[in-house]
């Protein structure tokens, strides 16, 4: 499962983000003050593994592929100073490594 949690006074808050299927220890957070936050996850089956979430007006998530097809099992992301995430997925299997701009 996948948790997005934040302070709330002297206590957390706590959202879940995703309860579909098994997810790896792989995750990675971007946003900025005017943009939404991107919660991005990896699953361990299916041919899209690689997942971004995103924060609707009403507090829900949506959860979309980030990199269709690719199997990774590793995460790295980062925003640039344009506002676009550059992802970094390491499939170890494979030895392969994916990047992309998102």
């Amino acid at each position: 499962h996948v948790h997005y949690a934040y302070p709330s006074g002297s206590s957390w808050t706590s959202k879940t983000v995703y309860t579909n299927t098994q997810t790896t220890a792989a995750l990675g957070i971007t946003w900025n003050t005017t943009d939404t936050k991107r919660i991005y996850y990896i699953t361990t089956t299916g041919t899209d593994q690689v997942f971004v979430a995103t924060q609707n007006t009403d507090g829900t998530w949506t959860s979309q592929s980030a990199a269709p097809g690719v199997s990774a099992d590793r995460l790295a992301v980062q925003q640039n100073t344009d506002g676009k995430d550059i992802l970094y997925l390491p499939d170890t299997t494979h030895n392969t490594l994916y990047y992309g701009l998102r």
